[in-house]
């Protein structure tokens, strides 16, 4: 389920304050300690860059909650670890305290939702994965929060129906891909949802005959692939299904 926009500062007020709230000063004055072994134990504080990680070591592996702050010490992501590795959530929040993605993990891979945010907490992108693999539906968004693109992977690739949509959520497209190889009946639309064209393709190559129509459902073109390249006879037609140009190809060369 998406988090709106209320539901946002909820979650971040429970996951991040109250968690805090018994240790916070522990964790902001952190010691970074090792033990007589060399091993980090207890809080640290890990510098890089324009940010800082605070957080506990148990003989020199994290474990726990994890936050991430800035050079003004607001708190700009939080991560779990388990045996120092990511378990459970990874979030980001933007300077404006909004979140800006959550991903979940398990043993120190991507298991589970990825969900991406923009301004106001409005989805932007959102995937599932599966042992740091992309695994079921994938979904992008536009600004306006329309959909931009649906489909579904399998071990990071393309499987199924994947659809793409215009800015004001009409259907422009239509492929189907097999483990990441277009295969099977490819479409496109006009803005209005009438078929503009339609083709075939195996093993990613364009086969067979391709067709593109008018508005009106009437055929505006008709030609051939073999693999992947135009060949024979392309035949253009006015509306009115009088032939108006005809190319002719072979391996995808035209030679008249």
């Amino acid at each position: 389920m998406y988090l709106n926009k209320k539901s946002v500062f909820q979650f971040i007020l429970v996951l991040l304050l109250v968690p805090f709230w018994g240790f916070s000063q522990s964790v902001f004055e952190a010691e970074n300690n090792t033990d007589e072994n060399g091993k980090k134990q207890g809080y640290w504080e890990l510098r890089q860059g324009m940010s800082s990680t605070l957080g506990q070591y148990t003989d020199d592996v994290k474990e726990g909650q994890w936050v991430v702050i800035n050079l003004k010490g607001l708190i700009i992501g939080v991560e779990n670890y388990q045996n120092g590795k990511l378990e459970g959530y990874k979030i980001k929040i933007d300077k404006r305290g909004y979140l800006n993605r959550e991903t979940f993990y398990h043993q120190g891979k991507k298991n589970g939702k990825d969900i991406e945010y923009t301004y106001g907490a409005k989805v932007v992108k959102y995937r599932s994965y599966n042992n740091d693999q992309l695994n079921g539906q994938s979904k992008i968004f536009y600004d306006n929060g329309k959909l931009q693109e649906k489909g579904v992977y399998r071990n990071n690739k393309r499987n199924g129906i994947t659809r793409w949509y215009d800015y004001d959520g009409k259907v422009v497209a239509e492929y189907t891909y097999q483990m990441g190889l277009l295969e099977g009946t490819q479409k496109t639309f006009f803005k209005s949802g009438e078929l503009r064209s339609e083709e075939k393709c195996v093993g990613n190559q364009a086969v067979g005959e391709r067709k593109e129509f008018f508005k009106s459902g009437k055929v505006s073109m008709i030609g051939n692939y073999a693999n992947g390249k135009k060949e024979g006879s392309w035949v253009y037609y006015a509306e009115d299904g009088k032939e108006i140009k005809i190319e002719k190809y072979k391996k995808g060369e035209l030679i008249k």
